[in-house]
């Protein structure tokens, strides 16, 4: 842990205690790369959000592969790592698009964005009962608020035939204040994908109305080679006055990721932790280098934790958080 005197971290740990109390809500954002998202396996922003007590905030559209509480119909991730969400599949022109969730924590209401850039109608279905909404011709995200339910899981889906139906995701709204942890986390993206003003730095970091608590960011894997990217996406968060958490990834070291390239990206993420004055948790000071992590049983390939790899930096984020 670098930094523990941080005001950032401070301000966190008040945050996140009100929400525990039920006296105000406190959002937690994981933006990140494969090693935060995690598909298949319970990743760290998972296990700390029960660990923690705490429920979804803002949820990804997802094809049902990385996170298997949704499903999709002719919906897609798209294959550029700037876009967030599900897109229309090749061939899907005049039929029925479809992106269906189904909660697991009790909630109340949700807001579903959406978009269209030639308009739309769109279905909202709810524990079976559809409603039917129109949105406008845009580019812009366009907000579906769904209230009125029982404070109870739902299966909430949205549909239409328009050819550029787009779904980002769903925000979940609760009958009381609550601690939220948002991981819109995505597999391959670097920090040109999560800068200032891209389409996922927009959608999920610093377009809701409401900034988020803390943001504890785990990008810098894949950046290893672009430190100036780095830079820029990491004075971008420091320019919200948001507290900032910088995790600096563990288990790196091997033929993928080679010392060479790893040592400057984490010896940056350090500098600039110092020059922000926002604090650092080092996995790698958790699990090791990728030798030692491995032969602990702590990797699953050659990049990635396994699941006890990613238990131990979840305790190491929350045994931070909890002071």
């Amino acid at each position: 842990m670098f930094n523990r005197e941080s005001p950032d971290l401070f301000a966190a740990r008040v945050g996140i205690r009100r929400a525990l109390r039920g006296e105000a809500d406190f959002e937690i954002v994981t933006p990140g790369d494969s090693k935060t998202r995690r598909a298949g396996v319970l990743n760290w922003p998972e296990q700390v959000k029960q660990l923690l007590g705490g429920v979804d905030g803002f949820v990804v559209a997802d094809d049902g592969v990385t996170d298997s509480r949704w499903s999709v119909s002719r919906l897609r991730i798209s294959g550029t790592t700037s876009v967030i969400g599900v897109i229309p599949t090749t061939g899907s022109e005049g039929q029925e698009k479809r992106a269906t969730f189904t909660s697991t924590h009790p909630h109340t209401g949700l807001v579903a964005l959406v978009r269209a850039s030639a308009g739309a109608s769109v279905m909202v279905t709810v524990d079976g009962a559809p409603t039917m909404q129109t949105i406008p011709a845009s580019t812009s995200w366009q907000e579906i608020p769904v209230t009125g339910l029982s404070n109870s899981t739902h299966t909430v889906a949205v549909s239409s035939m328009g050819d550029t139906f787009e779904v980002l995701g769903y925000r979940m709204t609760y009958p009381t204040p609550r601690l939220k942890i948002s991981n819109p986390a995505r597999s391959s993206t670097n920090a040109v994908d999560w800068a200032p003003g891209s389409a996922r730095w927009s959608a999920v970091i610093d377009g809701p109305a409401t900034d988020p608590g803390l943001i504890i960011s785990g990008l810098g894997t894949n950046s290893a080679t672009d430190l100036a990217a780095l830079t820029t996406y990491y004075n971008g968060l420091a320019a919200l006055n948001v507290p900032v958490l910088v995790a600096s990834p563990g288990g790196l070291g091997n033929t993928d990721r080679p010392r060479g390239n790893v040592e400057p990206m984490m010896n940056r993420l350090y500098q600039l932790a110092q020059e922000h004055d926002q604090p650092l948790i080092d996995f790698e000071k958790v699990i090791g280098q990728y030798t030692a992590a491995a032969a602990a049983g702590l990797m699953s390939d050659t990049v990635h934790e396994s699941t006890r790899g990613l238990q131990l930096e979840a305790l190491a984020v929350v045994s931070l958080l909890a002071g």
